[in-house]
């Protein structure tokens, strides 16, 4: 019996993030080349974040973008402001915050913007990049809470019944193995027929867009699997029948980058045959790729 760890959900922590990031920005203040800057307060933020728990592991996501005010003046002199305006941040999200593009506005200027607009694009936005990077750390600490009890007592109780006998009258499961050139990931069409293009509101691909191919996917696995050969006692045995598949694929879009995510178990019947007789099995395995990279984890 193979015991597989299905998704259980997950909590939201967008009100907790919004408020984190907008506490954080706000306090930056710092001094460089004479200048005194610092972020006066963030205007819009809008996102979301969120755990989701899946496979015993906390996935941690979010997506963000704002607007910020800033000022700059003198650091020799307490008041006299020399220029003020925005700081657009454009979205970013867990794993390419630390390549945050931004747009600077000037409201107010004099004849030192240059040189001040200069430290907005340089050490201001490394400093924000640092803050954001201090959530990020923060935000790995939480754990979900009673998700992950809950996910420990279901684990409990699969375990307890993995060790229960098996009755005589079922075949325990046997695992052959698969010869490594099979492929039984459904690569060679995903370009032209499993991947979604970016709707029209997307421009360019820019925004995350996902969507479903589950059904594609699943029928393909089938057509993939069924024939399949492998070594067996000097001989080949050969899969015969797909009796179960469950689970998803998707395809997302982002940045103008496509990315396919699959995660399935699967069972079916292998069959040997030799002079003796017949000898058949039962197979089961998970093919997981949650990274887009074509080499799945297989279980």
């Amino acid at each position: 019996m193979c015991i597989r760890d299905r998704a259980l959900g997950g909590k939201k922590f967008q009100q907790m993030g919004k408020g984190k990031i907008k506490s954080i920005v706000e306090s930056i203040k710092f001094e460089e080349q004479g200048f005194s800057l610092e972020i006066g307060k963030c205007i819009t933020l809008e996102g979301e974040a969120s755990i989701n728990i899946r496979k015993q592991k906390q996935i941690y996501l979010f997506t963000f973008s704002g607007t910020l005010t800033w000022r700059a003046k003198l650091s020799s002199k307490e008041d006299a402001e020399l220029a003020n305006g925005d700081i657009v941040l454009q979205e970013f999200n867990q794993d390419d915050f630390k390549e945050l593009e931004v747009e600077i506005k000037i409201v107010k200027k004099n004849s030192q913007i240059a040189k001040i607009r200069e430290i907005l694009k340089g050490a201001m936005v490394k400093v924000i990049k640092d803050k954001i990077l201090e959530f990020n750390t923060e935000f790995l600490k939480i754990n979900s809470g009673p998700q992950g009890d809950e996910h420990a007592k279901e684990k409990e109780l699969l375990e307890a019944a993995q060790k229960a006998p098996i009755p005589p009258t079922v075949a325990a499961p046997i695992h052959p193995p698969v010869e490594p050139e099979q492929k039984l990931a459904p690569n060679e069409e995903t370009k032209s027929k499993g991947t979604a293009e970016a709707s029209a509101w997307n421009a360019k691909g820019y925004h995350w867009e996902e969507k479903s191919i589950s059904e594609w996917a699943a029928k393909r696995f089938k057509e993939l699997l069924l024939g399949v050969l492998f070594d067996f006692e000097g001989g080949k045995g050969k899969i015969v029948e797909v009796t179960n598949m469950t689970g998803e694929a998707t395809s997302n879009i982002r940045k103008g980058k496509k990315m396919v995510n699959y995660d399935y178990t699967v069972t079916g019947v292998w069959k040997y045959e030799k002079e003796s007789g017949i000898m058949e099995g039962i197979f089961d395995f998970s093919i997981i790729d949650t990274n887009g990279t074509n080499d799945p984890l297989i279980n």
